[in-house]
């Protein structure tokens, strides 16, 4: 029988732009287990990749940025593992961000060291986390996206006068660039009529050889969570949530982690008919990528009444006022049972299989 007796490892941080965002998520994710009656016990990967196992409280919030444990402390790889090893966690439950964290690699290591984890396995989490790979699977399974275009850095360099006006010639401003593998807006631009099209094209290129240029779709921001875990229930798409920034013109890096910053409406103020077609669409993104557990798949609403998906998060951010939380509260589910439900249910998954075993 699966009680909240578990052991488990929250991993945190890494050393992906999302570090800071990750060890937010870490924190609420540990508080929420601890309030459940878990034995919950941070694991903290820093900037450089070195592995911590600190104090519960040194990973609060109010000591980021005064902690050196952020960087330059810790363990190696080799000895970082062993150590997670020899504390057996009964499960691990990954609250990491962006590259390392949510590509699947981080899954991968834990399905060889036979750990049970919390969410996506190595497959679904690497394609949902490479913007191009996934949006061939959304247009297989006939899920609406916008036009886009994949740009190479050695053709950009090669000649760069004609790449950007093959740009200007198929897609009308502002432009959107987004670097494929890259989350939270980090890699991300748009670039308006009068922008520097060929600055931001070489910026982007620092952070990756290829870049996705994309239609820009003007409209409402929604997003809609998937809860796939028998312990919180059936198979089911969330309400939707509705993200308008304030200070921003999209939903930027600064809108999503700045109090006050954008108003987040739960249930948001749709039509009964689009609220079921976005639900739809979110448990069809979440089947077709394969995810497991849990998804944040976000759209936007053309003022056409166009629909086109962005993207899917297989480890959305995790802290109570989070989008996928708020979403979790507005269907009766409270950030306690959320983070409960989701590591007792991974602790019936046989490690390397992927597959629920009986209780």
């Amino acid at each position: 029988m699966v009680d909240s007796r578990l052991s488990v490892a929250v991993l945190m941080g890494g050393r992906s732009g999302e570090h800071r965002i990750s060890r937010m998520s870490g924190w609420a994710v540990l508080t929420g287990l601890g309030s459940e009656g878990f034995d919950a016990w941070p694991v903290l990967l820093g900037r450089d990749g070195r592995w911590s196992f600190p104090p519960t409280e040194a990973v609060d919030p109010a000591a980021l940025g005064a902690t050196p444990l952020a960087t330059g402390d810790g363990l190696d790889l080799p000895e970082g593992i062993r150590t997670l090893v020899d504390r057996a966690p009964d499960v691990v439950f990954v609250a990491m961000h962006g590259p390392e964290g949510e590509d699947g690699k981080i899954q991968s290591l834990l399905e060889l060291l036979g750990l049970p984890y919390v969410g996506s396995d190595p497959y679904a989490s690497g394609v949902a986390m490479n913007k191009p790979l996934a949006k061939a699977v959304y247009r297989a399974h006939e899920i609406p996206v916008a036009d886009d275009e994949l740009l190479r850095r050695g053709d950009w360099e090669q000649d760069p006068v004609g790449t950007e006006r093959a740009i200007r010639s198929r897609f009308q401003p502002p432009w959107v660039l987004k670097t494929p593998k890259l989350g939270s807006s980090v890699g991300l631009s748009i670039v308006p009529a009068g922008g520097d099209l060929g600055a931001a094209l070489e910026s982007l290129f620092e952070h990756d050889c290829t870049i996705m240029v994309e239609e820009f779709v003007a409209g409402r921001e929604l997003t809609c969570a998937v809860l796939d875990t028998p312990g919180l229930g059936s198979t089911r798409a969330l309400p939707v949530l509705e993200i308008t920034p304030v200070e921003s013109d999209f939903f930027d890096y600064h809108a999503k982690y700045t109090p006050g910053a954008a108003r987040e409406v739960c249930p948001a103020p749709i039509d009964d008919g689009v609220r079921d077609w976005i639900q739809t669409l979110a448990l069809a993104a979440h089947g077709a990528l394969g995810c497991g557990q849990m998804s944040r798949t976000d759209f936007i609403l053309g003022g056409d009444g166009r629909l086109v998906t962005l993207e899917t998060n297989t480890i959305p951010g995790l802290t109570p006022t989070s989008l996928l939380p708020q979403q979790a509260a507005a269907a009766g589910i409270s950030f306690g049972d959320l983070v409960a439900g989701l590591v007792r249910d991974a602790a019936r998954v046989r490690p390397g299989g992927g597959a629920w075993a009986t209780p």
